[in-house]
């Protein structure tokens, strides 16, 4: 899913030490045109407080709901609504312009940060990353991953990061590096490896 698909004639504010962060987790489902589409996003504070949860309709018809990681089914989604366009008009007016995301407009991705097998066509699950760092289990539901407990542990996994940033080593991947950079006047003692 991207948020950058929608035309935006809104200004961008630099990112800042004193720019909010907030942590975003997606629920998708196989769609007729064999590619994976939202069904559910949640977005949630540095706090961990729930701003923003919805489900939404896909553009194309479902063929596999993927219940198992997402949580969802044909019951859920049988009167929803809002679709892809309004959710990118819901956070553009809820969230401030200079927040950071782990998607748009400013990315910091979790899974990139924490790469463990230095290779970014195979990244570390949520779930690991939630254990070896924050030490704690998350995706213990059967029926499925809970977007808002998901979103929680991405944002806490960038917290950690950032309060340990000089104990760690970035892998540069299209500007994540700039945005830590910005985010830390001492970027100089970051050990960035291309």
């Amino acid at each position: 899913m991207s948020l950058k698909t929608v035309n935006c004639q809104c200004s961008l504010l630099i990112v800042t030490v004193n720019s909010p962060m907030f942590g975003v987790d997606c629920e998708m489902c196989l769609t007729s045109i064999k590619q994976l589409e939202l069904t559910s996003i949640s977005v949630v504070n540095e706090q961990g407080k729930l701003v923003y949860h919805t489900l939404v309709k896909p553009k194309n018809r479902i063929i596999n709901y993927l219940t198992k990681y997402s949580g969802i089914t044909e019951e859920k989604l049988r009167f929803v609504k809002k679709t892809l366009k309004d959710v990118q008009n819901d956070l553009r007016n809820i969230l401030p312009t200079d927040a950071i995301l782990m998607m748009h407009p400013y990315v910091i991705d979790s899974s990139l940060i924490y790469n463990l097998t230095h290779c970014r066509k195979r990244r570390s699950s949520l779930k690991l990353l939630t254990k070896m760092y924050l030490k704690r289990d998350i995706q213990e539901n059967t029926s499925g991953h809970d977007p808002s407990e998901d979103a929680k542990a991405s944002l806490e996994l960038v917290l950690h990061k950032l309060k340990y940033v000089t104990t760690y080593v970035f892998y540069s991947e299209s500007g994540y590096i700039s945005v830590m950079n910005q985010l830390h006047k001492d970027a100089s003692s970051v050990s960035i490896k291309n």
